[in-house]
């Protein structure tokens, strides 16, 4: 099947700041393995328009950070894709193509962690799948209570 090319044009993607960490526990029954397919995810993401058509979508991960930090890996990663939509790409469908956006910077940041990480000890991670429209409710829900 041929793919037909979205209305939707990444014009690119940018790695604004990163790190990554390896902490260790001194206990020695400690399955990394299994600690890391369940590290907390936070995401947040924040999108800017312009006049010209363009817009921004800033997209922050942060894996196993905060407070209580797991064994195994800490990571931030933020990012920026540059966005427009083709003249014909139908108005009353621009918050999908949005969206979208949204998802395929978070699949980009995915690839930069996998990559990243796979130069550290415990070797290539990848965070789990993402329910997007529970994480588009819940960014709606905080713009709502901010006011």
């Amino acid at each position: 099947m041929i793919a037909k090319e979205s209305f939707l044009v990444l014009e690119r993607f940018d790695i604004l700041k990163s790190s990554c960490q390896c902490e260790f526990d001194d206990d020695q029954n400690v399955d990394l393995l299994d600690i890391t397919q369940k590290y907390p995810v936070d995401i947040d993401f924040k999108i800017q328009t312009d006049n010209k058509g363009s817009f921004l979508i800033f997209v922050k991960v942060d894996i196993n950070a905060g407070d209580k930090i797991k064994s195994g890996y800490s990571i931030s990663a933020e990012g920026v894709g540059l966005f427009s939509l083709s003249q014909e790409a139908p108005q009353d469908k621009v918050q999908g193509y949005v969206n979208s956006g949204v998802n395929i910077c978070i699949t980009n940041l995915r690839a930069y962690i996998n990559t990243m990480t796979s130069f550290y000890p415990l070797g290539r991670f990848s965070f789990h799948s993402i329910d997007m429209p529970a994480l588009f409710k819940s960014k709606e829900e905080e713009m709502n209570s901010k006011g």
